[in-house]
């Protein structure tokens, strides 16, 4: 299993689960305003996004977790 930081420079941060033996992963806390790039990263690593999840509510943005 791998876990990574995405959108380390921004004030929100989420973190993608990957294993890596099936290439399956999961959003930790993804925000909506940067759903191109969890689609870009999802892409490029030839991910499979099967969960999203959010681990609280947030007051400053939107999670992604439905749209994703």
């Amino acid at each position: 299993m791998r876990v990574e930081q995405i959108n380390e420079g921004g004030w929100a941060k989420t973190y993608l689960v990957v294993c890596e033996q099936t290439n399956k992963a999961t959003l930790i806390d993804p925000v909506w305003d940067n759903i191109s790039d969890y689609l870009s990263i999802l892409e490029e690593q030839d991910l499979e996004l099967t969960h999203c999840m959010a681990t609280h509510t947030h007051a400053d943005h939107i999670t992604a977790c439905f749209t994703l």
